[in-house]
């Protein structure tokens, strides 16, 4: 009988393996540590999620070299590598700072071949579930302490302040609305992140990996996963309510709504139902009781604000919203971007533009919308680069029925909509999410083939 060829998984103990897995699992649990960088390198900080992720992508050399990386993901990476260098072709742009560059240029490096270099992980259906139940975890631990800070600033409880540790790089932004110069109104948590936006994403991709365990698969799951799942698809809920940040509320938006659509089975759509009416119930309950009722009066306030906050920037003495000042650093990106379409400004060159141009406002320093920013640093290709990441991350789609494949799909959503108003092209914060999706929407990739003896 002719021969058939198979191919075959790494043994289970493959000790390369576990420890690239490893690494990857830890890389995703310091992103919340960006505040508390541990290291000094060449006078900048490092975080440990960065120091993580490097030690990654060098442990998975061995793939690179022996072409074990899947080629769409290489052809990626290269293109990802080479896009950038062309600012470096003459003539240059007039302001451009050859050290920025290369720094964010190594960090750019950094997250697009972390990024391909996780799509060559062989993570079984297990160990799958094992990661998203290892987020949820983590982002519980994050939630709960950004609910104990809405109680606890207010009335000076231990652990409340700006600074938690000597570590820290700089102060939590703690923004107040409402209130007085002298004190009041309601502080907007931000747990163990600088701003209470970057707690809000974080906390909404990982409810997406939450709610679509439970929604789809939490038979998949035992009795102390899906109170784990339950809990920090409820605590993330709550603290992103809490943050009220507009920029929260769109990701997390965007994340029920594709979860909720993408659960299309009877008995799915039934738990579809049961999971809305309950977090509804609850968040409500929340929101009316003593502790909610500080937040529900911070969004209407600023709800209120913004609708009283000029769009067009006529006015600045009437600004109230920091939709103002989004609204202007979009129009100066969108100008940098207009001014260099094909090769763009060059990685790292926004606050230079910002202190030497026209315009020195300090909130014109960083890109607060990705899609547009990467187009001004890289030119044209950057957006089709941020594209195909996406479409990448859910090429090797398992099929529809599964759990956590659905939940990849959420989070590219997810990460397509967020880069809408953060400048996050180049954070692991973004990049992980958008990677974990790369490892949830595909079977363990297959290695070596062998071939059977025929049968007798």
């Amino acid at each position: 009988m002719p021969t058939i060829a198979v191919e075959t998984l790494p043994p289970a103990g493959d000790a390369a393996g576990r420890l690239r897995r490893g690494l990857f699992l830890a890389t995703g649990l310091a992103v919340p540590l960006y505040a508390f960088p541990p290291f000094r390198v060449l006078g900048r900080d490092v975080d440990l999620a960065s120091a993580l992720a490097a030690l990654f992508v060098l442990s998975c050399a061995s793939l690179w070299i022996r072409g074990r990386i899947p080629r769409a993901f290489v052809v990626f990476f290269l293109f990802a590598a080479a896009l950038p260098l062309l600012v470096w072709i003459p003539p240059r742009p007039d302001t451009f700072s050859s050290g920025a560059f290369l720094a964010s240029y190594a960090h750019w490096l950094l997250v697009t071949s972390f990024f391909a270099s996780a799509a060559s992980l062989s993570f079984t259906a297990a160990s799958r579930r094992s990661l998203v139940l290892a987020h949820s975890g983590a982002a519980l631990a994050v939630a709960a302490f950004a609910l104990y800070q809405v109680v606890g600033v207010p009335k000076q409880w231990p652990g409340t302040g700006v600074f938690l540790i000597p570590l820290q790089r700089e102060a939590f932004r703690f923004t107040r609305i409402g209130g007085t110069f002298f004190g009041g109104g309601y502080t907007r948590p931000t747990s163990i992140f600088l701003e209470p936006a970057w707690l809000g994403g974080y906390l909404a991709w990982v409810a997406a990996c939450s709610f679509g365990s439970l929604l789809r698969g939490s038979r998949e799951f035992s009795g102390a996963a899906r109170v784990v799942l339950g809990g920090a698809a409820l605590f993330c809920s709550a603290a992103i309510l809490a943050t009220v940040s507009w920029g929260a509320y769109g990701d997390f938006a965007v994340v029920l709504a594709a979860t909720f659509a993408l659960t299309s089975t009877r008995e799915a759509r039934a738990s579809r139902a049961a999971g809305a009416l309950l977090l509804a119930g609850l968040l409500c309950a929340v929101a009316l009781s003593p502790v909610g009722r500080p937040v529900r009066a911070a969004i209407a306030e600023r709800w209120g604000n913004l609708e009283s906050t000029p769009l067009t920037g006529s006015d600045p003495n009437r600004v109230k919203d920091s939709s103002w000042v989004r609204v202007r650093n979009l129009r100066h990106t969108t100008d940098l971007f207009a001014a260099h379409p094909v090769r763009g400004i060059g990685l790292g060159q926004f606050a230079i533009h910002a202190e030497r141009g026209s315009l020195s406002d300090a909130s014109l320093r960083d890109p607060w919308c990705g899609w547009v920013a990467i187009g001004a640093a890289v030119g044209a290709g950057g957006p089709l680069l941020l594209a195909a990441a996406l479409l990448l991350a859910v090429s090797g789609v398992v099929p529809r029925g599964a759990t956590l494949a659905a939940v990849a799909i959420v989070l590219v959503l997810f990460a397509a909509f967020v880069q809408i108003h953060t400048g996050s092209y180049s954070d692991l914060w973004w990049w992980y999410p958008v990677s974990l999706a790369a490892v949830l929407s595909r079977e363990a990739p297959v290695f070596s083939p062998v071939s059977p003896a025929s049968a007798a």
